[in-house]
């Protein structure tokens, strides 16, 4: 393995980068153009080019975010997440994706990148990652905020939300600092946002009481049943909302509305340990 090989990717290499993906994670095209649409290629993708075919056959992406951190006063640290690392079956073993990795967090270091973090795709993989001094972690991937609150509020309404609505909702700190602390960079926010609402059967709706906006709703008609991802800014009657949720999505129906939390093994890069990652963390 020859790490003059290793080098970041440019305009020429996205049919290449678009193959990898297909032939190890199997997405659509579509999806994995559009993703590569909303990403700095050439500042955010590693990749490794075979020097007798010439054509990628490894790739890794090391995208910029934020975790937000509130001590006395609300501040940022710069993050990175390593995303689809990926190597074609023929070329695995060769230690192509260790070098990459390393070059990843060498460069994200110096553009000041405190915290590096990624989703193992299988368990077994966190004993790979440990050799690059990633500790393995529990954190909520998409956490649902239950409040217990009994008192009705009046005039609660749903409105249904765009992608440029739910993404200024998303930007709120009030919400930010309570349910998520991930904040990737603003198109590729955009671009999962969008993505999620093309769903045939997603919804998002903005919480409005007497017109003032507390919080919004977001989730999936799967089967027989509504699952949500609920993000509140302010505490609300969980019976209430799932009401109006069941009338606005399936009047007619006999679905059950519940909250869903997916929970993922995280390895972390960092000094210190932390308490949770939570955001539109894509897996």
């Amino acid at each position: 393995m020859e790490q003059a090989n290793i080098r970041y990717a440019n305009e020429q290499d996205i049919d290449g980068l678009v193959s990898v993906w297909k032939q190890v994670f199997g997405d659509e095209e579509a999806y994995i153009r559009g993703f590569l649409q909303n990403i700095s290629i050439s500042e955010q993708v590693l990749c490794y080019e075979d020097p007798l075919s010439e054509g990628v056959v490894a790739m890794l992406y090391l995208l910029p975010c934020d975790i937000v951190e509130q001590t006395n006063e609300i501040r940022n640290q710069h993050a990175g997440y390593l995303y689809a690392l990926a190597t074609l079956e023929e070329y695995r073993g060769a230690g192509i994706m260790g070098e990459m990795i390393r070059i990843a967090i060498h460069d994200g270091e110096k553009k000041g990148m405190k915290t590096f973090f990624l989703i193992p795709a299988e368990e077994n993989l966190f004993q790979y990652y440990d050799r690059f001094d990633f500790a393995e972690h529990l954190y909520p991937q998409t956490a649902v905020s239950v409040y217990s609150e009994k008192t009705e509020l009046s005039n609660l309404q749903l409105r249904a939300c765009t992608a440029e609505d739910l993404c200024c909702l998303l930007k709120r700190n009030d919400w930010n600092i309570t349910n998520r602390n991930v904040i990737f960079e603003k198109a590729l926010e955009e671009f999962y946002v969008a993505d999620f609402l093309q769903m045939e059967q997603a919804f998002a709706y903005e919480c409005l009481a007497d017109g003032e906006s507390i919080g919004f709703v977001m989730g999936m008609m799967e089967g027989g049943r509504i699952e949500i991802f609920f993000y509140a800014f302010q505490k609300i009657c969980w019976g209430q909302l799932m009401e109006l949720i069941k009338e606005k999505t399936a009047p007619t129906a006999n679905v059950r509305v519940c909250g869903r939390e997916n929970r993922h093994l995280v390895a972390v890069r960092e000094k210190g340990k932390r308490e949770w990652l939570n955001g539109l963390i894509p897996v």
